[in-house]
């Protein structure tokens, strides 16, 4: 049979074709670009404006890129798919660093600029100039890794390292950055909670506490609207590693430490990687009865995430942390007595009672708080200690030989990262930032600041960090165009980098001297001598300091994520959509 190709004549859709050709392509998806980026720039440094976001009737009141950056939508359908892959690259940015979706996108239209109107690189195959490009980024970000300055949050120039990058993420809120430094000197971990306050004042905690990627079944369970979490006080901790059934675990194991709890007057957290659609079914009906009753559940059901190795492990040093015992499929197979010969009714009910050691199993904390995606222990009332030593050693090992193995690659290796932050986990302790403001819309912007500092405070604490401004981009390039290049055009291609992220900068000093008398042409000289003197112009203090720093895989993050944003519209060619009007012959 042969195939029908979709052609003008043979496809009847609302609009006459549904391919797109690529200088239309090409248009459309610059000038959504342009828009984004020129809307992003008046939110970059400590005098980007604020932006005022509603939807549905709420607001909220942010200057924080990332946040404006998902919320912008267009009219045009092909428009928004553009903005999607704008954000998804951008979303790569945040995932691994938290902070750096605007100045990717800003540093990228800069980027593009320059080479449009280079008379050289204009000319040059699209092809030719990504793979170029992406090239040159690659060698940037070798050379910022190892330019990057470690941080030793044993000694006191460390921890006010960590204050002088909470600082400056926080746009000089100096109670912030004082919080977060005396987290880092009382816990050694990175690994910080932040909620919003129950009231109008900002404060941290010290707790003993463990955090894992496991998140709440349904909404159904929240109990605490100001943060969106489950909290309870004194649970019981049921865990296991395979999916999850109502014949099997419901009827034998979970329904047995039901009682148990109810006994003692308290609920169970029930947590597992899968459940089995029949039980699903089944909790979706009894629950809503149960809170209908009671307002409440007697047990919470939670899903682990569990997609690669490093989770396995967090989940496993949850369980020590919790003192329970994973319940594996294997545990299952005896408790059922599948293993065993006596298959008589009888037998079947003592081996029962016999392989089931209830103690080892369940867990227990003074409490437990579920949210969408991560869930956090404290008061560590029957941990494993001797589990607890094996798990931390383990965790230590493995770290210093990733660090060993990899420290001659000089790229950012995600192994290492993970391994750190596993360590630091393990030390028991974290802190908790309950976020204030005397306004929901105060308290959400705060919160936003927050968040940016304690993953940009994090990623410099697993890999360093450099001079602010991503002025250590050109920085370097003053250095690598001095080498010998492999092609004709490279030198040039460095050269409109660091133009780029000059420009970058010029405009996070614009929006600082905005209503001032200074010219453009000025402000490019203050960021030629910051270039050259290797220091940051504070637009808090005005004076040039060595203070204002940053994260260095933000810098990498940003600069890879620029190129990969210039690659994505030099390189496209056509837009094909398939609508659900259409109606091929």
């Amino acid at each position: 049979m042969s195939e029908t190709i979709a052609t003008p004549e043979n496809v009847k859709v609302l609009s006459k074709w549904n391919v797109i050709d690529r200088d239309t392509f090409r248009n459309r998806v610059r000038a959504v670009f342009e828009s984004v980026a020129g809307m992003l720039k008046n939110t970059l440094g400590p005098a980007g404006s604020n932006t005022i976001i509603e939807r549905f009737g709420d607001v909220h009141i942010t200057k924080d890129g990332w946040n404006i950056l998902k919320k912008i939508q267009f009219s045009e359908s092909i428009d928004n798919t553009i903005m999607q892959l704008l954000v998804n690259i951008a979303a790569q940015v945040v995932i691994k660093v938290g902070d750096g979706s605007t100045s990717s996108i800003v540093a990228a239209n800069q980027l593009l600029k320059t080479i449009e109107s280079d008379p050289v690189l204009s000319k040059i195959r699209p092809k030719d100039l990504i793979d170029s490009l992406t090239k040159v980024a690659e060698r940037i970000s070798v050379e910022i890794l190892k330019r990057s300055k470690k941080i030793d949050i044993e000694t006191t120039e460390g921890l006010n390292e960590i204050y002088k990058l909470a600082f400056v993420s926080t746009n000089g809120d100096d109670k912030i950055a004082r919080m977060i430094r005396e987290i880092y000197e009382k816990t050694k971990n990175p690994s910080i909670e932040y909620v919003k306050s129950r009231t109008n004042r900002t404060f941290f905690e010290i707790i003993d506490g463990y955090q894992a990627p496991i998140s709440y079944l349904d909404t159904i369970y929240i109990n605490n609207s100001d943060d969106g979490t489950c909290e309870i006080n004194n649970p019981l901790i049921l865990m296991f590693d395979h999916r999850v059934d109502r014949e099997n675990h419901f009827e034998h194991v979970i329904q047995h430490v039901i009682q148990v709890a109810m006994q003692s007057g308290r609920r169970l957290v029930v947590i597992a990687p899968r459940y089995d659609e029949t039980f699903l079914n089944y909790l979706r009906s009894t629950v809503q009865l149960e809170v209908k009753a009671s307002r409440t559940t007697q047990v919470v059901y939670a899903r682990a995430t569990l997609v690669n190795n490093l989770q396995h492990e967090f989940y496993n040093d949850f369980s020590i942390m919790a003192g329970c015992r994973i319940f594996r499929e294997n545990d299952m197979r005896e408790l059922l007595g599948l293993n065993e010969e006596d298959e008589s009714e009888e037998g079947q009910e003592n081996k029962k009672e016999k392989l089931f050691p209830l103690d080892d199993f369940v867990g227990e904390a003074k409490k437990i708080t579920i949210g969408p995606s991560v869930t956090t222990i404290s008061g560590f009332v029957k941990r494993n200690e001797e589990l607890y030593k094996v798990a931390l050693t383990d965790a230590i090992t493995k770290y210093k030989k990733a660090e060993e193995t990899n420290m001659e690659l000089n790229v950012p290796n995600p192994e290492v990262y993970d391994l750190k932050k596993r360590v630091s986990k393990l030390a028991g302790k974290m802190g908790v930032i309950h976020v204030g403001g005397n306004s929901s819309l105060e308290k959400g912007a705060n919160f936003d600041l927050v968040e940016d500092a304690v993953r940009a405070c994090e990623s410099a604490f697993n890999y360093g960090y450099n001079i602010g401004g991503n002025l250590i981009i050109p920085i370097i390039i003053k250095d690598l165009i001095k080498e010998t290049m492999e092609v004709e055009y490279e030198e040039t291609i460095y050269t409109l980098f660091s133009k780029a992220f000059r420009s970058v900068f010029s405009i996070v000093l614009k929006n600082g001297f905005e209503g001032t008398s200074l010219s453009d042409e000025e402000i490019m000289q203050i960021v030629d001598k910051c270039v050259e003197d290797q220091k940051v112009y504070n637009l808090i203090t005005h004076q040039y300091s060595s203070d204002v720093i940053n994260p260095c895989f933000t810098d990498i993050e940003i600069t890879k994520a620029a190129t990969s944003i210039v690659a994505l519209i030099m390189g496209s060619n056509q837009f094909l959509t398939i609508k659900s009007d259409t109606d091929i012959e």
